[in-house]
């Protein structure tokens, strides 16, 4: 039989694969047997902070522990077959919960400071339904300049941003392959998508050297490379829709750009409209294969990128000034009298 000593004494804590604990940490509230012990319960009268920051192995819990207050997991609560309940407080991983059951919190909250936590994840399946984002709330226009609502999966809303001379093709629809964005296939049109960029209190922005890490991850085929001019995935500084994307004045983005090399991925960066920085990444993106594009950003404002998980061969050094407030886009516009489809696949934002 294990103890957990407390501030107010000793209560009596079963263990469920025998054994009596490796040794006890200290916390504010409990000293808590740690080890290879399994932990059966904490028991009614846990209703203080636990801090489960061992430096050995994590406790496993495999019953469904209860608490009154909160679980903040230095190193890493398991629940291999049982439950953490958070009735009234909250947990925070501040590292990791690994759960091999379910995290609930009935009153209280559940939030992840650190490890991979994704607000997106979007695989396409279904073609979105899009309607003007005047006030009218009409059917949408392809005009220049117009913007159009798109409901995509998971309740999720985007903008439509045109591009060019107009559309006629305005909405993007399922294909064999994936969402088809292309619309027109038009050479000097395009569109942006975005999640309401003009607006500082849209669903994905987020602010350089106070958010926590974040990131934009595109799956993308295209047909035809050198046809793109270019095609982008990135964050750029919240501000209204322009047609020109050097008009943004800060933007960090990658993808292709037939005017600087084709059938290669490209890097485009501007800071504080200082001029656009292009960077021919070497590594190659051929007409009708499929890449993965993730654009990171620390919590300090850096810019790294991946190309299928891996670093471009040829990069550019980027940080987004402190405070600037940015959001994730993705833009095209065609530079040929042929341009080819460009599907989107999968879309993931959110912290890192």
């Amino acid at each position: 039989m294990s103890t957990v000593t407390s501030h107010l004494g000793v209560l009596p804590l079963p263990v469920a694969r025998g054994g009596t604990g490796a040794g006890t940490f200290t916390t504010h509230g409990l000293l808590v047997g740690e080890g290879t012990s399994a932990v059966a319960a904490l028991g009614a009268a846990a209703t203080g902070t636990v801090l489960a920051g061992v430096t050995g192995a994590d406790p496993a819990f495999t019953t469904s522990p209860s608490v009154s207050g909160s679980i903040t997991a230095g190193t890493g609560i398991t629940s291999t077959t049982g439950n953490i309940v958070a009735s009234a407080g909250s947990i925070n991983a501040a590292t990791d919960v690994v759960a091999g059951g379910n995290v609930t919190a009935i009153f209280g909250s559940v939030s992840a400071l650190e490890g991979n936590f994704s607000n997106m994840n979007v695989t396409f399946t279904s073609s979105p339904l899009l309607e003007t984002a005047a006030t009218t709330g009409d059917i949408p226009t392809g005009a220049t300049g117009d913007t159009n609502l798109m409901a995509i999966e998971n309740g999720l809303i985007m903008e439509e941003f045109i591009l060019g001379a107009g559309q006629t093709i305005i909405a993007p629809r399922m294909s064999s392959t994936g969402l088809l964005t292309s619309l027109d296939l038009t050479n000097a049109e395009g569109a942006e998508y975005n999640f309401g960029a003009a607006r500082t209190n849209s669903k994905f922005k987020f602010t350089a050297n106070v958010s926590p890490a974040f990131f934009i991850e595109l799956t993308v085929n295209a047909a035809d490379i050198g046809g793109l001019d270019p095609f982008v995935v990135g964050f750029r500084k919240s501000q209204a829709n322009d047609a020109t994307l050097t008009n943004y004045t800060d933007f960090a983005c990658i993808g292709a750009r037939s005017t600087t090399a084709a059938d290669v991925c490209v890097i485009q960066t501007q800071l504080n409209t200082g001029g656009a920085v292009i960077t021919n990444t070497t590594d190659a993106w051929l007409d009708g294969t499929t890449k993965t594009f993730r654009v990171n950003v620390s919590s300090a404002g850096v810019v790294t990128y991946l190309i299928n998980g891996i670093a471009p061969t040829a990069t550019a050094a980027f940080t987004f000034d402190a405070s600037d407030v940015v959001v994730p886009f993705i833009r095209h516009t065609f530079g040929a009298a042929t341009p080819g489809a460009i599907n989107w696949i999968t879309l993931k934002i959110g912290l890192q």
